[in-house]
């Protein structure tokens, strides 16, 4: 459970995986987990948890229980791992048989969290994804990707629609597109907060 107090959230290697397909050294994600472990931060989004793919990725690219077991995890904050809601979406045999390929219960898990990232046009399919995680016991956040160049009203209405998904606990959003001004940012906090977020 997530509280209304500013959390912390860091995404490097997730993030930073688009540069080398998530193959990083044992070394560096050890370093990496050590800095964690002692940097106070509240939670730790390791890397992504693709559905199989064709070509090679590396281990964080699908951040596996067995794998993530395997590191030396920090105990000091939440452990966390983000999923593409188009992956999910676009799945042939449907989302509930994705999640389930994914995620097993969370009490069988390291993983505490799992961010859902959607594009601004996918939010609205994307309930049935959070119901699933939260069903399984986990901590679900949503990350609302494209928010730049959103009007007011178009952000207010999506996270109206958000706030209403039951065991959702996390609203985030994203300028993917790196075109959001300080003045932007405000803006969106503000309309989400229009839209029932606090």
């Amino acid at each position: 459970m997530i509280n209304n107090a500013l959390k912390i959230l860091d995404c490097t290697l997730r993030d930073g995986g688009y540069y080398n397909d998530w193959d990083f050294s044992d070394e560096l994600v050890g370093d990496y987990l050590t800095a964690i472990n002692n940097s106070g931060i509240d939670a730790v989004e390791i890397g992504f948890r693709f559905l199989p793919k064709s070509k090679f990725i590396g281990s964080l690219g699908y951040s596996t229980d067995e794998y993530l077991s395997s590191l030396n995890l920090p105990l000091s904050c939440l452990v966390g791992v983000m999923i593409n809601a188009k992956e999910i979406l676009n799945f042939e045999d449907g989302i509930d048989e994705a999640i389930s390929k994914l995620f097993d219960e969370k009490k069988n898990s390291p993983v505490d969290l799992v961010r859902v990232a959607a594009h601004f046009n996918e939010y609205s399919d994307c309930y049935p994804i959070v119901k699933a995680l939260h069903s399984l016991g986990y901590i679900v956040g949503f990350n609302l990707m494209q928010s730049g160049g959103r009007s007011e009203k178009e952000l207010s209405d999506a996270a109206a629609e958000i706030k209403s998904w039951k065991g959702l606990e996390v609203l985030y959003f994203a300028d993917s597109l790196g075109n959001m001004s300080k003045v932007d940012v405000l803006e969106t906090i503000d309309a989400f907060r229009s839209g029932g977020w606090e």
